[in-house]
């Protein structure tokens, strides 16, 4: 679940806060950083950094509360997972 949750939010965030980092070079938004606001190119190359860091806060706080929630739910109704096996010789759709 931990890699679920840190793929749909690295691949979201982080190309988000590059685009507020563009954004910044032509001063239509800002970066915040320790509660700095940053403009120009030092916003566009401080913008990755301030993604990451908070697609990993999220990711840890987002992976956590369905974790707990999961387990909560579980104790009232059972989780039943079924796999299923993928035969390696028929192409992928």
């Amino acid at each position: 679940m931990l890699k679920l949750i840190a793929i749909g939010l690295y691949l979201s965030i982080v190309p988000l806060s590059l685009l507020v980092g563009f954004l910044s070079l032509f001063g239509i938004g800002r970066v915040m950083w320790n509660g700095r606001p940053l403009y120009g190119l030092t916003a566009l190359i401080a913008s990755p950094f301030v993604g990451v860091f908070l697609a990993t806060i999220l990711t840890a706080i987002v992976w956590a509360g369905c974790c707990f929630g999961l387990w909560v739910f579980s104790k009232y109704r059972p989780i039943v997972l079924e796999l299923q096996e993928v035969d390696p010789a028929t192409p992928e759709r």
